[in-house]
């Protein structure tokens, strides 16, 4: 499963990729990767109204709904979560920022039985399209590609 940053505007935003940031006020999750990924590009962050920093994503999201924020860098499943709590509020750029990564599942070295029986599963999962349901309840759109 992929790990991106993603920009979450208010539906209806003019705001349709990175840099339509310029001018913008924008926030993220302190210590976080979308932090990260912000920081390391000086011509985004310089180009920024304003970049504020949250001790967690709801804070900035709550944020971005009541208008002090225009945009939100988050991770992708973080967003695409709380966009689905409320339907047809947020939308998400689809063009990441910054690397996109892979997430992973950690195993002690020898448990090498284990890890490839819920490497099994989760292949069987995916064939059969039993995360890409799970992923649409619960994201709003299949995330497992």
């Amino acid at each position: 499963m992929e790990s991106k940053q993603l920009i979450f505007v208010l539906a209806g935003s003019p705001i349709k990729s990175a840099a339509d940031l310029a001018g913008k006020a924008v926030g993220v999750q302190q210590a976080s990767i979308g932090e990260e990924v912000v920081l390391k590009d000086a011509t985004l962050k310089n180009s920024l109204k304003e970049f504020k920093q949250y001790p967690d994503f709801i804070a900035a999201f709550m944020d971005l709904k009541t208008g002090r924020l225009d945009a939100v860098v988050t991770d992708e499943i973080l967003g695409r979560y709380y966009m689905s709590k409320e339907a047809g509020k947020y939308i998400a750029i689809e063009q990441p920022l910054g690397e996109v990564g892979t997430y992973g599942v950690g195993f002690r070295k020898e448990d090498t039985e284990l890890r490839n029986k819920v490497q099994a599963v989760l292949d069987e999962m995916k064939k059969d399209g039993t995360s890409a349901k799970i992923s649409t309840q619960w994201f709003g759109t299949d995330i497992v590609k």
